[in-house]
């Protein structure tokens, strides 16, 4: 929760710079192991990460609509995953042709990169309107108090507790149940020189349902949208415990499962994007935090529990957090606010 605060004294556009260059560097950290650098840049990294992601929440909802949430939390959510196409290719390509750590050390500062004109661009973003009414209502009114840490800390826990926030943190969290088993358990399911590929597959995927996803929630409803999740999300579950059966081998199975897993994942994140743009605009700094702080709070038991399950058991634990966070959503379009 203390991205709250911290985007409400820098800005969405300072946070996104300030979390970007914590990824950075520890990336860049990574290109020559230091066991005690890379551990403290790992605390820098979760820092940033709870900076960044609130940041650009508050800003892609501050510069969307009503008509447009949907559209642009797709884009957003789409070119996210383009790296899971990109990184996985790039690290395929470059794994399979060079030594280990020549090749890894070579990724990093591909990555690091990357990562550095990702920051050069945050800072050429525009201010997002929302600041730019606040500055021409301080100029008339006078200067707006800004919430302290402990006030934005407790706005958030209040947020936290409303019945209908409640059911939709189930989905949230279901969120971060995917996310730990895409990353985490599912590319176990294969050879280790074949996960690039399945991977990029599966970040395919999710490129294009989250702009698919993005854009039947503008247009065609969001019981539409819930629907066209639900099913390959469900759909990837099967495939994936038919792939746990082949002893890792690589064929039609691993790579239907891992589309059916993407475009699931993508529509999840995506809906939930848009359901905070269209219902809770104006509360969107706690609504992203708690999105965030849910999704890591699912992801970092599952990373954590995995070792100690068999394959199956983790797909069927997947696939009961998959039931319960669906079957909340229809209490939740009960009990939430009218159109923010």
């Amino acid at each position: 929760f203390g991205g709250v605060p911290a985007v409400e004294v820098l800005k969405p556009r300072l946070a996104l710079v300030l979390g970007a260059a914590c990824y950075t560097l520890y990336i860049a950290s990574l290109i020559e192991i230091v066991p005690a650098i890379v551990l403290a840049f790992s605390f820098v990294l979760g820092v940033g990460a709870v900076i960044l992601w609130t940041g650009q929440g508050v800003y892609l909802v501050a510069n969307s609509t009503p008509t447009t949430t949907g559209k642009n939390s797709g884009v957003f959510w789409g070119l996210l995953q383009t790296s899971l196409v990109l990184g996985n290719l790039i690290a395929y390509f470059l794994l399979s042709n060079s030594s280990g750590a020549e090749g890894a050390r070579t990724l990093y500062i591909v990555l690091s990169s990357f990562a550095g004109g990702a920051v050069f661009l945050f800072s050429l973003l525009r201010p997002v309107p929302v600041e730019l009414e606040r500055a021409a209502a301080a100029a008339q009114v006078g200067p707006k108090k800004v919430p302290t840490a402990l006030e934005s800390l407790v706005s958030t826990w209040r947020f936290l507790t409303q019945s209908d926030v409640l059911f939709f943190s189930v989905f949230m969290f279901y969120s971060g149940v995917s996310l730990s088993y895409f990353a985490g358990d599912f590319p176990l399911l294969m050879k280790k020189d074949d996960v690039g590929l399945v991977m990029a597959s599966l970040g395919a995927a999710e490129v294009v349902g989250a702009n698919v996803c993005g854009r039947l929630f503008d247009h065609a409803g969001e019981r539409t949208v819930v629907t066209t999740i639900a099913v390959p999300s469900a759909l990837g579950l099967v495939f994936a415990w038919l792939q746990s059966n082949t002893d890792q081998a690589l064929g039609p199975l691993a790579f239907i499962a891992a589309i059916c897993i993407g475009f699931g994942d993508a529509g999840t994140n995506t809906l939930i994007q848009a359901w905070i743009g269209r219902y809770y605009a104006s509360y969107s700094s706690p609504a992203f935090a708690t999105y965030k702080f849910m999704q890591a709070l699912a992801a970092t038991m599952g990373f954590y529990g995995s070792p100690y399950l068999s394959a199956h058991s983790q797909i069927l634990i997947a696939a009961a957090f998959l039931v319960a966070a669906f079957l909340c959503i229809p209490i939740f379009e009960r009990l939430r606010p009218r159109r923010s």
